[in-house]
C-alpha cells in the first residue's frame, strides 16, 4: 500500500487496488486539551459529527492504559478457560467461506451478552493450513475484549479514571445537552497487522446501542498510531445529520438476531463513493469523538504493524427510552453525571 510520509495525510492512498481520497474540505477538527475554545469545538461536533483530541491521554495514563490491557488479555483468557470451558466465541475470519467457525452468531452468545459487565476475550481466524483445518486447530488471534473495561476501578484504574474522572469528557458531553450519560459500553480491538484485523464497513453505532430517540455517543482512543498504512479509521463528515439505516435487533427469548433497515437511504460505499471518505488519523493518546449516526469504517490492517484503540460507547438516559431489543439487555447506572 502506498502512503504518505505527511502525517496529516496524503491526498489519496492506494487501499486494497483502488485509491482512496481525502475529502479535504470536510476533515474532522483537531482541538488540544490546554488550548481548545469550547464553542469552537462544540460547533465542529454539530457541523461534522466528529473531532479529533489529540493529547486526549498525557503520556504516563498512556502507558498505564496499555499495561492494563495487556493484564487483561490474561485475566480474560484465564477466566475463559476456567469459567467457559476454553469455548471461543469468534467475530470474524479471514479464513475464504468462513464467517464465524462456531456457525453461532457470536451476538447471541450466552459468552458475549454477559460481556456487558465483564472483561471477555473474543477472536478472529486467521489463515490456517489445509491440516490445521482438518484437525480442527485453527490459528486465531484476538479480535477484541470487551464490553465492561470501563467498570473495574481497583483493577484497572487508568481505563476507569479516563472515563469517571476526565473533565473534559463531563462538560463535553452537558455541552452536548447529555443529561445523565452513561458509559454503555468499552472494548480494546487490536487490529493486527498482517492482514489479520479484518475490514469494517462504513456503519452507525447507533444500530447497536439504540435509544428513542437515539443517542449514542462514541469516544475512540487510539493506543498506538494510527495511520493511512495501518488501516486508520475512516468516516464521512456531516453524516450524523442523515437517517439512521439499521437496527440490530436481538430476541433474547429466542436467542437470535436480525438486523432490521428502518431507512432506505443507501449507505456510503467507500469503494463507489471514496471522496465522501476523510481517514481520522490519530498519533498515540489522541482520541476521536463522534455522533453514533456518523457513518465510519476501517480497512483491513495489510501493514506490518497493529492499530490498537480502546472505544466508549455513551448513552443518554434522562428522556429517553432504552429499546429491548439491544444486546445489553439492560443498561447499567454508573452515570457520568446526573443534571
Amino acid at each position: 500500500m502506498n502512503e504518505a510520509t505527511d502525517y496529516n495525510g496524503a491526498n489519496s492512498a492506494e487501499v486494497n487496488g483502488y485509491i482512496s481520497k481525502k475529502n479535504s474540505e470536510r476533515d474532522a477538527q483537531t482541538f488540544y486539551l490546554n488550548t481548545f475554545d469550547k464553542n469552537k469545538l462544540v460547533q465542529a461536533y454539530h457541523n461534522d459529527g466528529v473531532f479529533l483530541v489529540s493529547d486526549f491521554l498525557d503520556a504516563s495514563t498512556l502507558n498505564d492504559t496499555i499495561n492494563e490491557i495487556h493484564q487483561m488479555e490474561k485475566d480474560a483468557e484465564l477466566e475463559l478457560k476456567e469459567k467457559w470451558g476454553d469455548e471461543k466465541v469468534f467475530f470474524f475470519s479471514r479464513q475464504n467461506n468462513t464467517k464465524n467457525p462456531n456457525a453461532v452468531d457470536f451476538a447471541t452468545t450466552q459468552y458475549f451478552k454477559q460481556s456487558h459487565d465483564k472483561v471477555h476475550v473474543f477472536y478472529e481466524v486467521v489463515e490456517s493450513t489445509q491440516e490445521q483445518k482438518e484437525q480442527n486447530t485453527l490459528q486465531r488471534r484476538i479480535n477484541r475484549i470487551g464490553h465492561g473495561l470501563h467498570l473495574f476501578p481497583n483493577k484497572y484504574p487508568a481505563i476507569h479514571s479516563t472515563i469517571y474522572k476526565n473533565d473534559f469528557l463531563k462538560q463535553f458531553l452537558q455541552s452536548a445537552g447529555y443529561k445523565r450519560p452513561i458509559c454503555h459500553l468499552s472494548v480494546y480491538i487490536p487490529k493486527h497487522g498482517g492482514g489479520v484485523g479484518s475490514r469494517v464497513l462504513p456503519h452507525q453505532e447507533n444500530t447497536f446501542a439504540n435509544t428513542s430517540p437515539p443517542s449514542c455517543f462514541v469516544l475512540w482512543v487510539a493506543l498506538e498510531d494510527a495511520t493511512l498504512d495501518n488501516a486508520c479509521m475512516w468516516c464521512v463528515p456531516g453524516s450524523h445529520t442523515s437517517p439512521l439505516r439499521l437496527v440490530s435487533k436481538v430476541d433474547h427469548v429466542s436467542h437470535t438476531r436480525e438486523m432490521v433497515k428502518i431507512d432506505d437511504t443507501p449507505i456510503p460505499d467507500q469503494e463507489k463513493q471514496p471522496e465522501l471518505f476523510s481517514p481520522l488519523q490519530v498519533k498515540a493518546g489522541g482520541a476521536a469523538l463522534f455522533h453514533g449516526n456518523l457513518f465510519h469504517s476501517s480497512f483491513v490492517n495489510s501493514s506490518d504493524r497493529s492499530r490498537k484503540a480502546i472505544t466508549f460507547q455513551f448513552l443518554e438516559t434522562e428522556g429517553v427510552e432504552y429499546t429491548d431489543f439491544n444486546w445489553i439487555k439492560t443498561p447499567n447506572h454508573h452515570y457520568l453525571y446526573s443534571l
